[in-house]
């Protein structure tokens, strides 16, 4: 019998904007064929075979990109994988109509991470809904350094709290990923979509972090004064996480770090999206405001100088990680920063060489 998967790959090369190779389609029916089979050993072992010869730096980018994660002549166990592949495809894609529909989703430009509904992040297990956007490994990247620094900064053996503040947190990847990490962070994860703020919680209580987790609903240009809008974010932590006068000094600044995802891109750019991102994706996480994209920034610059903790004495330390869309808002970032307090400001590359983050001492 001819096998079928010729036929899925010819589908998806047809009608996808985001695959431009038959590996790449093969790749992406892997990891459905994962989806479905989880329990399949063969599978696995493929997989893991594969990924563990990679840096893992690189591998971490890889996993990200379903199409990238292997390339199935450039390794020893091809010949097994696409084995598997030609057996598994027909037995479980053709043999489940229902599942088969994902080759037909795929095709029209839906999301992979929506298809399958889940996600894996930085050692999480994310649920991924339309139209909240679906995290990035340029995201994942500079998260785990952000856990990195966090915990080179602060004693391993303290039971002192980390106050996180997690704006437009969207998932609530980059809080939970910290929370995840690093037992004493607890964050408060905001965003002004509804929807967003349904499946952060769900994630924080599907990975069992709901108690250092909070998520809340709030538009962060909700209140023209930012000492107003700080201080209502200031309550909201308060609030829940129950702290009282012998947890904080409510006059003095109490949260530790701002982390931010926010919508960055300016209006010319986003038009030339791909349709997969553009057709499914919540735009208002997307879409930055004012020309240059970077109102976002300029607005959290001013509550962070109210919010954050000052570094010690004599020693910068970075409080705010914001990622960016590419060197064009650096220096947008950089003087919002500035402007409002901050004595320092760094640029994160990611693994791609593009500039992805900007940091901030205050």
């Amino acid at each position: 019998m001819r096998s079928p998967v010729l036929g899925h790959v010819k589908q998806l090369l047809r009608g996808c904007d985001q695959i431009e190779t038959a590996d790449e389609a093969l790749n992406e029916m892997r990891w459905m064929l994962l989806k479905l089979r989880p329990s399949d050993t063969r599978l696995a072992h493929a997989f893991a075979a594969e990924t563990t010869q990679a840096h893992v730096r690189r591998r971490l980018r890889l996993l990200r990109h379903a199409w990238r994660l292997m390339d199935p002549r450039a390794c020893g166990v091809a010949g097994k994988v696409h084995s598997i592949l030609l057996q598994s495809t027909q037995r479980t894609l053709i043999a489940r109509p229902s599942k088969a529909s994902w080759i037909t989703q795929r095709a029209a430009n839906k999301p992979l991470q929506y298809i399958l509904g889940t996600l894996p992040f930085a050692g999480l297990d994310l649920r991924t809904r339309r139209p909240t956007l679906i995290p990035r490994w340029e995201t994942e990247e500079w998260a785990m350094t952000v856990v990195s620094n966090l915990s080179a900064a602060h004693n391993s053996h303290s039971n002192k709290p980390i106050n996180v503040l997690d704006l437009c947190t969207g998932s609530g990847c980059i809080g939970l990923s910290l929370a995840h990490h690093i037992p004493t962070v607890r964050v408060l994860a905001l965003d002004n979509s509804r929807s967003a703020v349904k499946l952060a919680s769900l994630n924080a209580r599907r990975n069992h972090l709901e108690h250092r987790v909070a998520v809340r609903e709030l538009d962060l240009f909700r209140h023209s004064d930012p000492l107003h809008a700080a201080e209502n974010i200031q309550t909201l932590f308060k609030d829940a996480f129950k702290l009282t006068s012998d947890d904080i000094n409510s006059n003095e600044p109490f949260i530790h770090y701002i982390v931010s995802n926010p919508p960055y891109i300016p209006l010319q750019e986003y038009m030339h999206l791909e349709q997969s991102v553009i057709n499914w994706e919540d735009r208002a996480a997307l879409l930055g405001v004012d020309e240059d994209g970077a109102g976002f920034y300029r607005r959290i610059a001013q509550l962070a100088q109210v919010l954050l903790v000052p570094s010690p004495a004599g020693k910068e330390t970075d409080r705010i990680f914001l990622e960016i869309n590419g060197a064009s808002q650096v220096h947008a970032v950089h003087a919002a920063l500035v402007k409002n307090g901050f004595v320092s400001s760094n640029v994160w590359k990611d693994l791609a060489g593009n500039d992805r983050v900007v940091t901030g001492a205050i």
